[in-house]
């Protein structure tokens, strides 16, 4: 059954990174509220030392938002730059819990 899951799932788990997506969506949920992407690469940076450069920040938030894991809303206006604020959905939230779980696994 699990196979059958990672088959059908297959296009998104690979454009996903799912390690990359791993670090914004924990990052998200330790904050507890909404961030944007440079606020949780600085939450990143200071807990893990890694830091993203902003083209794989883009990606992953891309592919997290198409996928249902966040949503996104207009945090400020700079100009012609749009600053967003972005919140983990009930389906990203499931996701870490799951992580931190396999995770637990793994330490044990």
């Amino acid at each position: 059954m699990i196979l059958e899951k990672i088959k059908k799932h297959l296009n998104a788990i690979k454009t996903l990174e799912i390690a990359n997506a791993c670090f914004f969506l924990s990052a998200l949920f330790e904050r507890g509220g909404p961030a944007t992407l440079g606020e949780l690469n600085r939450d990143i940076a200071w807990k893990t030392g890694m830091t993203f450069s902003p083209g794989q920040r883009q990606k992953v938030i891309e592919k997290l938002l198409e996928l249902g894991m966040v949503t996104s809303e207009i945090k400020e206006q700079r100009g012609s730059i749009t600053v967003y604020n972005y919140s983990l959905t009930e389906k990203g939230t499931k996701l870490v819990k799951a992580l931190d779980k396999f995770l637990q696994e793994l330490e044990e």
